[in-house]
């Protein structure tokens, strides 16, 4: 049995131990989305363009490439945007602005 301490820390960092790379090209939102990935626990390196990011990740000479999880966040939320982010390589898209419970949720069902 986990102590309710334990609990209570699990509860309130749900990405601890997980690494995250966020692309956003907005320097202010930029801030935001890190501060709130390290508040759950995340670690957060930003770059500045997603599509590009997606694209060389996919195109790794290595045989994860292919499974790590890519999540679109943007302001483009028709469904064209979404599958152009799917074209790009990315396996999720959500539209801005983010709920943070839903960027949470959404990271969790990729990596468990």
């Amino acid at each position: 049995m986990v102590p309710e301490d334990e609990k209570t820390e699990v509860r309130s960092l749900p990405l601890q131990g997980i690494r995250i790379l966020a692309a956003e090209d907005n320097e202010l939102n930029a801030e935001i989305l890190s501060e709130l990935l390290r508040i759950a626990g995340a670690e957060c390196e930003i770059v500045p363009n997603g599509q590009e990011a997606a694209r060389s990740i996919r195109k790794l000479d290595c045989e994860k490439a292919g499974t790590i999880p890519i999540i679109a966040m943007t302001a483009n939320a028709f469904t064209e945007d979404r599958e152009k982010s799917r074209a790009a390589g990315m396996n999720a898209h959500l539209s801005k602005p983010v709920d943070v419970g839903k960027l949470i949720q959404t990271i969790l069902e990729y990596i468990c």
